[in-house]
């Protein structure tokens, strides 16, 4: 493909002359093997039964799918990829009179276009999701067996008198797949003269499935009462029946506090997707919704705004409300990054090892199967950085030196090699044994143990003491704030092209402190590893 006819805003497309339309090479099973991953095209969707049954571990590819992001973090890794998107049956949808069958690989893409035309054509339906019953046990496991698999997707049409709805609350992690903390869908069936429940069915989601079953039993008791706050109060009191049964969707707790608020988040969550509900329906129904806040107590929301003045007198630039320069740049997709920097052919890629231990002592490091692998160029640590191994006013170590790491994903070496995913895998094939040394991972444990950062940092403004003694009333407690990260515009990267004849490096990197990565001080002392002549260096950091 001649590269010089890429237009600069546009990504490649696929080249229309490799789409495979001969219906005889269809039918004949493909199988790929590569030296990690095997691919097998099936035939048919026996061909694909037969296949999983005799390899349960296979992962299906259709559509949207995280097989990316889980290697990327080292969750697993398929050794057996089958794409199913051609086979017949997975791809149909059928509408009958009570439903909407949707094949298991019909593209997001067809099913709205088919829920558009639905809608068009038959007035009063909506686009409806539902959640499946028994179909979900746990994270990525569902009730299927070896020889089974999804064939489609049932959607049942609501009836009159029914409503319905879905709701979800995810917070995305910068490491994680961005899963709901909570999910919940709802449905509602009125009695013929509409002043009386007949069906209530509520089912939670990322609560576990003992808590989901009892708040849905519980619930459905709750049919042939009236549509009003007594039913509210009532489903609310269930809610809070099951909180010790209800398991959070946090995978990783450090302190028994943290634990406590999730709980509640999660039962707040799940009230006001109920609260939610109960008010859309009362609107339906042509009733007055209730008000929160009057309900809680609480004050009505008052409206705020906001106004931007400047100096009708300016000088030049100053004064005048001048437009970010890269604004249009980031909104349109037009900013360059260093990931749009085309590969040179002597470009090689570094990928870090980090530290797994928050406080260790790293006994060994053994490299010699990542240096075995085709690709791999070199290993690096603290021993090849010729200057300062102190960064300047952030004192972080460059590597982590006297064999000690203090953080989780501090810095102990890196594998330079001919690829990114090469080097990656280089990495993980490392062997490091620690002698754990014990961390404080609370404060209340870096208060016990005396654990703080020297030199510590105190800023004191006037009097504090005195104050204390001349006040009335002393108020005490603890106050707790999260961290806040920053919203990435692109992964940290560098690219570092030396120049042959003066021994320097002409460095690009993504940062927000150029004085910092363009001080001649900072070049000079820590700059310094091992020089390979006429190689350019990418480094991209992935996770730790």
């Amino acid at each position: 493909m001649d590269a010089s006819l890429k237009n600069e805003t546009q990504d490649f497309i696929f080249p229309p002359e490799l789409i495979i339309t001969n219906e005889a090479i269809l039918k004949k099973r493909l199988m790929c093997t590569g030296p990690r991953v095997t691919w097998i095209r099936p035939t048919s969707l026996l061909d694909a039964l037969m296949i999983k049954k005799l390899c349960p571990e296979i992962k299906f590819i259709a559509g949207y799918n995280d097989i990316g992001l889980h290697v990327l973090l080292d969750k697993t890794s398929h050794a057996i990829m089958m794409p199913v998107s051609h086979l017949e049956e997975l791809g149909k949808i059928v509408i009958t009179e009570d439903c909407i069958r949707i094949g298991a690989a019909v593209p997001m893409a067809d099913i709205i276009n088919t829920f558009a035309e639905l809608i068009s054509e038959l007035p009063g339906l909506s686009q409806k999701s539902i959640a499946a019953e028994d179909f979900f046990l746990l994270d990525r496991k569902v009730a299927i067996q070896a020889d089974e698999i999804v064939l489609s997707v049932t959607i049942p049409l609501t009836k009159q008198n029914e409503i319905f709805a879905a709701f979800s609350t995810h917070t995305p992690h910068r490491r994680d797949d961005e899963v709901d903390h909570v999910n919940a869908g709802m449905r509602v069936r009125f009695t013929s003269t509409g002043d009386a429940v007949e069906d209530l069915h509520i089912r939670y989601g990322g609560i576990g499935l003992i808590a989901a079953k009892k708040i849905k039993d519980d619930i459905c008791a709750l049919n042939k009462r009236m549509w009003d706050e007594m039913l509210l109060e009532e489903v609310y009191k269930i809610i809070r029946k099951h909180s010790d049964v209800i398991i959070t969707s946090t995978k990783v707790i450090i302190e028994e506090g943290a634990m406590k608020d999730t709980e509640e988040f999660q039962l707040m969550t799940m009230k006001n997707y109920f609260f939610k509900f109960f008010n859309m329906v009362m609107q339906e129904m042509g009733k007055e919704k209730i008000d929160r806040n009057q309900r809680m107590g609480l004050s009505p929301l008052r409206t705020i705004k906001g106004t931007q003045t400047w100096q009708t007198h300016t000088v030049g630039a100053v004064g005048e409300p001048l437009q970010d320069i890269s604004s249009r740049q980031i909104s349109t997709g037009e900013s360059k990054y260093l990931d749009d920097i085309p590969r040179r052919e002597d470009e090689l890629f570094l990928a870090l090892l980090t530290s797994s231990r928050p406080h260790a002592k790293i006994r060994s490091v053994n490299a010699s199967a990542a240096l075995a692998m085709d690709g791999v160029v070199d290993y690096i640590d603290r021993d090849d950085v010729t200057g300062s191994n102190v960064l300047p006013f952030t004192f972080e170590r460059v590597c982590a030196e006297m064999r000690y790491s203090f953080i989780v994903g501090e810095i102990i070496g890196g594998i330079i090699a001919k690829d990114q995913q090469i080097a990656r895998r280089a990495v993980k094939s490392i062997d490091v044994h620690y002698e754990d040394l014990g961390a404080a991972l609370t404060i209340e444990d870096a208060i016990e143990t005396g654990a703080f950062h020297d030199p510590g940092i105190d800023d004191i403004y006037g009097d504090p003491d005195g104050g204390f003694l001349d006040s009335d009333k002393i108020i005490e407690g603890d106050i707790r704030m999260g961290g806040q990260e920053h919203l990435y515009m692109e992964p940290h990267c560098v690219l570092a092209i030396p120049d042959v004849g003066s021994q320097k490096m002409k460095v690009l990197a993504t940062t927000q402190d150029l004085s910092v990565a363009q001080g001649q001080r900072q070049a000079d002392e820590w700059t310094g590893t091992k020089f390979i002549p006429e190689a350019a260096f990418r480094l991209c950091r992935g996770p730790a």
